[in-house]
């Protein structure tokens, strides 16, 4: 919760400068805060969240931080985790919305975080879960089938960012 500290700031800055994309998903709302500060022009990237509104814990990304990947023009993978996102596909689709609600729908891809230790959303157990979530969100509105090309669009503007550029 201390966010960005000396040795913190000299990683992210070196890191950023080698054209390396952060995940942000494991990190204090404070570090997030304080690295989307010092590079302002750097897409953000959260590889496997939930929406805190639903799940209300550290872990999961708050609206501020979701306001945050829409102004970079990041992405925030949704989760299939059931501890974080719900057991069945009706709360991982009210997940999915309030995500894109306030991080834009062009911003929603699927996180998988396929780690053996969590349990998945029924019917997501693996990849091959994949096509009915996608059905899910293409259902709901979200893009999801888009995903694949945001993703690209995503890498393709981390690449660009100059970290020695000032803001």
């Amino acid at each position: 919760p201390q966010g960005l500290t000396a040795a913190g700031e000299k990683l992210s800055d070196y890191a950023v400068a080698k054209g390396l994309m952060l995940d942000l998903t494991h990190s204090s709302d404070k570090t997030v805060l304080d690295l989307a500060r010092r590079h302002r022009g750097l897409p953000l990237l959260f590889s496997n969240q939930a929406s805190r509104e639903l799940t209300p814990c550290e872990r999961t990304i708050s609206p501020e931080l979701l306001r945050e990947v829409r102004r970079s023009g990041g992405i925030v993978g949704l989760t299939l985790a059931a501890n974080y996102a719900g057991g069945d596909m009706a709360s991982l689709m009210r997940h999915a919305a309030a995500l894109a609600r306030v991080a834009g729908p062009e911003a929603l891809a699927i996180g998988s975080d396929f780690n053996g230790l969590i349990g998945r959303v029924q019917g997501a157990a693996d990849t091959s879960g994949y096509a009915p979530v996608l059905k899910e969100l293409e259902a709901a509105g979200i893009p999801a089938q888009r995903s694949a090309q945001s993703f690209v669009s995503f890498w393709r503007r981390t690449l660009a960012y100059d970290a020695n550029r000032k803001p």
